[in-house]
């Protein structure tokens, strides 16, 4: 989740970084992106990660991936720097570097006025027949605290994305909901509004912190067969065309 991306840059780098590695809703996304990257992209292809936050998904990729970062926050790239990565600072709007085998923009799209224009971008970053690989959080109706928290400009339906990324250029490979199992109480709690801003921070004891990771890590094997119709959030991989 990049929380440093929009009109102002967030000051909660450290309270992410604190969690972003044991927390069970970073270490299932994570466990999901890798299992479906590791389907499109060979081992050691240069990777441009757009948003890398204070790298606790990017600290993963670069274990297996010839890895790149930016970010237009100087605190979470600090963060990411002392984790090893190869991170920088990039200013909202700025041109990428060019060339990559594949790009990746995990919870980005929707921090941004114009997610068009940043998807044509991530499109000139690629080498022809490149892959990139996104998530944004999915359907307005689950907005809630942590949108306003994040300076999210808006939720996605996966038709919508879809239809955004084929107008930067892309052509789908492979797209899916995920966070699905957790979907009927997450939609519950947000509907009743019982979230207060901040709460999906904390980290949650221990045992029930493994439950939901387990739960959630299940999707990654779920994806290899089938493209999960709901869920919390949307994972898309798209080639350039």
């Amino acid at each position: 989740m990049n929380v440093s991306v929009g009109r102002g840059v967030m000051d909660y780098s450290d309270e992410y970084s604190s969690v972003d590695r044991s927390h069970w809703w970073f270490r299932g996304r994570r466990a999901l992106i890798l299992a479906v990257l590791r389907r499109h992209l060979p081992p050691g292809s240069r990777l441009l990660d757009v948003g890398c936050g204070t790298g606790g998904l990017t600290e993963q990729l670069a274990r297996e991936y010839e890895v790149e970062a930016v970010d237009p926050s100087a605190e979470a790239v600090a963060i990411a720097r002392q984790r090893g990565i190869r991170a920088r600072t990039l200013a909202p709007g700025a041109s990428f570097a060019s060339g990559f085998g594949a790009v990746s923009a995990f919870d980005v799209l929707e921090h941004v006025d114009d997610d068009l224009s940043l998807a044509r971008r991530l499109h000139q970053a690629l080498e022809p027949g490149g892959h990139v690989i996104v998530t944004v959080p999915a359907f307005p109706f689950l907005w809630g605290p942590m949108d306003e928290l994040g300076h999210h400009r808006r939720r996605y339906r996966l038709s919508g994305l879809t239809d955004l990324m084929a107008r930067a250029g892309f052509r789908r490979s492979f797209a899916t909901y995920f966070n699905s199992l957790l979907f009927p109480p997450i939609v519950m709690v947000r509907l009743l509004g019982s979230t207060r801003r901040g709460d999906e921070l904390k980290q949650p004891p221990a045992g029930l912190n493994w439950l939901l990771t387990r739960l959630f890590t299940l999707e990654a094997h779920a994806t290899k067969r089938w493209s999960i119709p709901f869920g919390t959030s949307i994972l898309y991989v798209g080639t350039r065309e």
